[in-house]
C-alpha cells in the first residue's frame, strides 16, 4: 500500500495471490514506471489527478483509467483508498 496525505493506493490481489497491476508496473521500462509514479504521487498528494487526459472515469462504470502514453492502469475507489486492479498497453490503431 502506498500512503499519501489525501488518500492511499493499494493493489488488488487475485485469489491465486497475484497482483496484476503491480506486476504490470514492474514489467515496464524505468522511464514508463516513472511517468506512472508521477501520476500516482499526484493522486496520493491531492486525492485526484487534475488532468482528465491522464485520469478519467469510464462511462457508466465505477472504474477509472490512469493513462500514461500507451500504458493504462484500471482502478476503483473504496473510501479513502484507490485500488489498482490491472494494467495493459493500449494499441493506438484506430480504423
Amino acid at each position: 500500500m502506498l500512503q499519501g496525505s489525501k488518500c492511499n493506493v493499494d493493489y488488488a490481489c487475485r485469489l491465486n495471490g497475484s497482483y496484476p497491476a503491480e506486476e504490470f508496473i514492474m514489467s515496464l521500462a524505468e522511464p514508463e514506471r516513472l511517468k506512472l509514479a508521477h501520476i500516482l504521487k499526484q493522486l496520493l498528494d491531492t486525492g485526484k489527478v487534475w488532468n482528465i487526459e491522464k485520469f478519467k472515469k469510464l462511462e457508466s462504470q465505477p472504474i477509472w483509467e490512469i493513462k500514461s502514453d500507451h500504458n493504462r492502469l484500471l482502478c476503483f475507489q473504496a473510501g479513502n483508498c484507490w485500488v489498482l486492479t490491472n494494467g495493459f498497453r493500449k494499441d493506438t490503431h484506430k480504423d
